[in-house]
């Protein structure tokens, strides 16, 4: 241990203890957690309409869970009110969409958003493969992501 005296201010430095060898590693590389972002460009717009995923798992497991959906577009008129879904289809099965859900307009900005889930080591579990997409109320084409 040794003393510094800067002033009236006393400053202590401490060494750390050594590690024994019974100490172990934590070992992050088991869950992996994936934050996948998509923007779909239309003409001047740098992301018209965008979405971000995050989905994580165990290394070597096929169930993935979802912790979050975010969904956005650009540009938007203050006062009128946009709409969004998110939907999932698992590996040979039928698609399933959640409720429209109002978007809101972020102050002093020219997109409007909503999201679902909690985030965190936190949703539902889906198989790998699983496509996910969202889908804004009077634009055609969705964007869509698979769960790798």
């Amino acid at each position: 241990m040794r003393k510094f005296v800067t002033g009236s201010v006393v400053l202590v430095l401490v060494g750390l203890a050594p590690l024994h060898a019974s100490a172990r590693p934590v070992d992050r590389a088991t869950v992996v957690d994936q934050r996948v972002p998509l923007c779909r460009a239309s003409g001047e717009l740098r992301c018209a309409q965008s979405m971000v995923a995050r989905y994580w798992y165990q290394r070597g497991s096929d169930q993935r869970r979802l912790s979050w959906v975010y969904a956005s577009r650009e540009p938007v008129s203050k006062g009128r009110a946009y709409v969004a879904r998110w939907s999932y289809r698992v590996p040979g099965g039928a698609w399933k969409a959640s409720g429209w859900k109002r978007l809101t307009h972020v102050p002093r900005a020219r997109f409007a958003e909503t999201g679902w889930g909690k985030g965190g080591r936190t949703g539902p579990a889906f198989p790998q493969g699983t496509q996910v997409c969202t889908e804004h109320k009077g634009i055609k084409a969705r964007l869509c992501l698979t769960l790798k």
